[in-house]
């Protein structure tokens, strides 16, 4: 067991950004984060840029939301958040489930918009009501990844990752479309 397990650095972090003096810090810093990915992307070719059109209309697409932010069914393993490297692993949760079935094992980022409105971890009310309203299905799947630490094998090799477990899942419950959430 690694030093930062030992003292639990993961769940004082978590516990600092609960606070309200880390969550004004989380937003005080969140524009950095938003310049630095403007400029990295800025430096980018326009042909660099992985694109895939639509075969069909949006309203025979099935669409699945894949998340950042830890979420696991209320009995379900939760990810292991005391691991320096990280969980590398994902969950699935039915698409019918609601907020309230739902926890977060995630300590790098603060739940204060999360315990004001769920929607922004997962948009369940708009996607519902885009499903209600027929202009797209919802796969009978969702996703959600923990907290994967550094770009791991484990997370992206090609034979045993999570990465492409995940994809075969999405094709299997033939996914049109992944709205990506990060946390």
């Amino acid at each position: 067991m690694g030093l930062m397990e030992r003292f639990s650095f993961w769940r004082r972090g978590d516990a600092m950004l609960q606070s309200r003096a880390g969550a004004r810090f989380a937003e005080a810093t969140g524009g950095m984060v938003n310049r630095l990915a403007a400029v990295m992307m800025t430096s980018r070719q326009s042909g660099d840029v992985p694109w895939s059109p639509l075969t069909k209309p949006l309203s025979e697409c099935r669409l699945a939301v894949v998340t950042t932010a830890g979420l696991h069914l209320a009995g379900d393993r939760p990810f292991d958040v005391d691991s320096a490297q990280g969980d590398p692993s994902f969950r699935s949760f039915p698409s019918e489930s609601d907020h309230a079935d739902l926890r977060i094992a995630h300590t790098h980022f603060s739940r204060r918009y999360y315990d004001a409105d769920p929607n922004v971890i997962l948009p369940l009310d708009g996607l519902r009501e885009l499903a209600d309203s027929d202009v797209l299905h919802l796969a009978p799947r969702f996703f959600s990844f923990g907290y994967a630490g550094t770009l791991t094998r484990e997370l992206v090799d090609p034979e045993r990752g999570t990465a492409p477990r995940l994809a075969a899942e999405l094709h299997d419950d033939g996914v049109d479309l992944a709205l990506l959430v990060p946390a």
